[in-house]
Formats: C-alpha cells, structure tokens, sequence
C-alpha cells in the first residue's frame, strides 16, 4: 500500500511540475514587450479636453495570459501540496525526514506564500515569472539528484521535534525565498530603469 502511495506521489509532483512549467510560460507570454506596450497604452493618460468633448475610449488590456499563469500556478500548488500529504501517507510521518522532502517542502512553500501575497497585493504577480520559473527547477534538481524511497524515518530522526522545527525552516525558507526574488527584482529594475523611470516598479500587475 505504501509503495502504490509513494507512486502516486510521484505522479502528482510531476504533473505540478507540468503545471509550474505551463504558469511559466504563460507569465512570459504576459510580459513580452508587445503586450506590455498594450497594457501602458490601456491606461488613460491625462489629457485636458474641451468640457463637451468626449475621450476616446480606450482599448481593454489583454489579461489572458496572465489569468491562464495563475490557473495553472493554483492548480499546481494544489497538486503539490497532495503530493507531499500522499507521500506523508505513504511514509506515516511528516514528509520531511529527508533533503528530497525538505527541497520538496520548501519550494510548496514558496508557491504558497507567493500565492498569499497575490491575495493582498495583486500588483505582485509579475513575479510569477520567477516564482514559477524556481519553484519547477526546485523538485526536477531533487527529483534527479536527492530522490529517495518512501520510507521510515531513520531512529535518530524519530522525535516530535521533527515536524515543528522542520515546518518552522520551511515554511522560513519559503518566505525568505520569495523576499529575495522581490529583492533582486527590484535591484534590476532600479539599475535598468532607472534611465526611464525616476521611480520603478518592481512588482507590475501582468
């Protein structure tokens, strides 16, 4: 029972991977320089006008591309997350007794908290691009290089201690992870656009 878990596991992580691989696409599609140039030209500039004079209207940004990245980003997170709770299923344990589940765990929680900042603060989508660009090279490098079997953890690994200071890492490496990305975002976007813009923005809407 524990070996058909484990595989099912695995079938879920590689779709999600799927689904990481497809939002990527799909956030690059959104931020290519043709469409950008749409999205600008969508947004009213200030014009004096006559009082009786009507402005002409404005054409509606294109917002399928970026509608389709966040699709394909929830469905991924969610096939993550059922990854990892059918791969704790497998092993009847918290999925974290090893560097696989731990690189795993942690890019989950990147997706996650990438998805919780959307929520509040929807201009920061235009980091989907990067989000999901790292969290589908995260499980493929441990996939290929730190994949191990489901299985019991080991006697020193086999404490309560485990599944609170553990969560407590990933869930910090995950939210230190996607700080970084806004980081070095910004960092370019200062340098860059500094030339034609006083003041960039580093986290766009897409």
């Amino acid at each position: 029972m524990s070996q058909l878990l484990a595989g099912s596991s695995d079938i879920m992580l590689f779709t999600a991977m799927i689904g990481y691989a497809l939002a990527l696409l799909a956030y690059a599609a959104a931020q290519v320089p043709g469409r950008r140039r749409e999205h600008d030209q969508a947004v009213p500039a200030r014009v004096l006008v006559p009082a009786a004079a009507t402005p002409p209207p404005m054409p509606p940004p294109d917002t399928s591309s970026p509608r389709l990245a966040s699709r394909c980003m929830l469905v991924a997170v969610l096939l993550h997350a059922a990854a990892m709770a059918v791969r704790g299923a497998a092993t009847g344990t918290v999925p974290l007794g090893t560097m696989y589940e731990f690189v795993t765990a942690s890019a989950l929680a990147v997706s996650v908290s990438y998805l919780l900042l959307t929520r509040t603060r929807p201009e920061a989508r235009a980091l989907g691009l990067y989000v999901a660009g790292g969290v589908a090279a995260a499980p493929g490098s441990a996939v290929t290089g730190l994949y191990t079997e489901a299985g019991p953890l080991i006697p020193a690994l086999r404490s309560g201690w485990l599944a609170i200071h553990v969560t407590a890492a990933v869930a910090a490496s995950g939210a230190f992870t996607l700080g970084a990305i806004t980081s070095v975002s910004f960092l370019y976007a200062r340098r860059h656009g500094a030339e034609t813009d006083p003041q960039p923005q580093v986290v766009m809407e897409a």
